[in-house]
């Protein structure tokens, strides 16, 4: 009996120290996946920033079509301007009624918001072409160019989580897009009624991987502080 006692008192210390290595291999192979950065928190939340921003994105989108379905506004007339911005850059030389104003309960309904809380500086601009976008592929005026949501990015990392979430791929491609000078500055290169008449290359998204693309993040490294900029095609021309 007290043989018996010690084959299973070895047994369960055998089972108790297979226990412990397979523990010590699965807190391993954790600390080595958070190190390579797969499961890290910031990572995940830049993922989670940039839903967000695309979603943002789509219900601005959407606003647009129903205001030109419904109100007949037109792609000269339709309106960022809210008091919420805090300056006056996106006012039309004529005031528009509030059914063109996008932020208005009686034009799009949408809720304003900027992105300054995850490091972004929002424009809404006319000031670029899309390749493949549109009814013209050329840069040879303003007829040419599309109404855009920008967001303007320091650091790369929630443009990366775009490109991954659209395209499978965190790759930032390098084209020059024109965000205004000094990019970052919000005040800059605002959409106030007018399309961009200038056939510079830097309001010509011309890059062949993003063709077609009414969504994505490129690299600007043209501009005087090099940026990660996001797009997102509201109109199309």
């Amino acid at each position: 009996l007290y043989t018996n006692k010690m084959r299973s008192n070895k047994g369960n210390a055998l089972f108790l120290i297979l226990i412990a290595v397979a523990l010590f291999a699965a807190l391993s192979y954790a600390v080595t996946q958070s190190g390579r950065g797969g499961g890290s928190i910031d990572r995940e939340q830049a993922s989670i920033n940039a839903a967000i921003i695309m979603q943002y994105a789509g219900t601005v989108e959407r606003a647009i079509q129903r205001m030109k379905l419904l109100n007949g506004t037109q792609d000269e007339d339709f309106s960022f301007d809210t008091p919420e911005w805090g300056f006056t850059g996106y006012q039309h030389g004529v005031a528009q009624p509030d059914e063109n104003k996008v932020f208005s309960d009686n034009g799009g309904g949408v809720t304003w918001r900027d992105f300054t809380a995850l490091g972004g500086v929002l424009k809404y601009s006319a000031n670029n072409a899309i390749l493949g976008v549109g009814s013209c592929d050329t840069n040879t005026g303003a007829a040419c160019k599309e109404l855009l949501m920008m967001i303007i990015f320091e650091d790369p990392e929630i443009c990366e989580e775009i490109n991954f979430q659209l395209f499978g791929d965190r790759t930032i491609p390098d084209d020059p897009i024109g965000t205004g000078s000094p990019s970052t500055d919000p005040e800059t290169a605002l959409f106030n009624g007018t399309y961009n008449p200038s056939t510079n290359a830097t309001s010509y998204l011309s890059i062949a991987s993003l063709a077609g693309e009414r969504t994505g993040c490129v690299y600007d490294s043209d501009s005087g502080n090099p940026v990660n900029v996001f797009f997102h095609v509201l109109i199309a021309r």
